[in-house]
């Protein structure tokens, strides 16, 4: 063989290696993106499961005394606010510190803004769901 069919072939396999090497790199990116990004669902999707069996035992318990206790079936404002923050640290403590510190770590947030919006959001779709369920 001559030399520039060797130097044609030496080129073209180092192309072709190159762009299979691209290619893998691509694809291992891809993957690390979509492990990523099932594990950061993962978290997200436990902590609002943490959020809403929170909200429903804070619910059973202390919110129905309440309402019971105070004859007319309502909460006060100070009742609301006790309910939600103990709904929240409930829902921290399920996910534990080392859940907790996955939550922060992969989303950045402020964990007691996120927590609190969260409970909001699940009291209002429970109390959505018991009004639907009233004839």
């Amino acid at each position: 063989m001559s030399a520039d069919l060797w130097e044609l072939i030496i080129g073209l396999g180092g192309a072709l290696l190159s762009a299979l090497l691209g290619l893998g790199v691509y694809g291992l990116r891809i993957a690390a993106k979509k492990v990523g990004n099932d594990y950061a669902a993962g978290v997200m999707v436990r902590a609002g499961e943490a959020v809403q069996r929170a909200v429903l035992e804070v619910q059973q318990t202390f919110v129905a005394e309440a309402k019971d206790r105070n004859g007319d079936g309502k909460l006060s404002a100070a009742e609301r606010k006790q309910a939600a923050a103990m709904a929240a640290a409930k829902a921290k403590s399920y996910l534990g510190s080392k859940g907790l510190k996955e939550l922060g770590k992969i989303f950045g947030l402020d964990l007691d803004s996120f927590f609190s919006s969260k409970v909001e959001a699940q009291v209002a779709a429970n109390k959505m769901v018991t009004s639907e369920k009233k004839p």
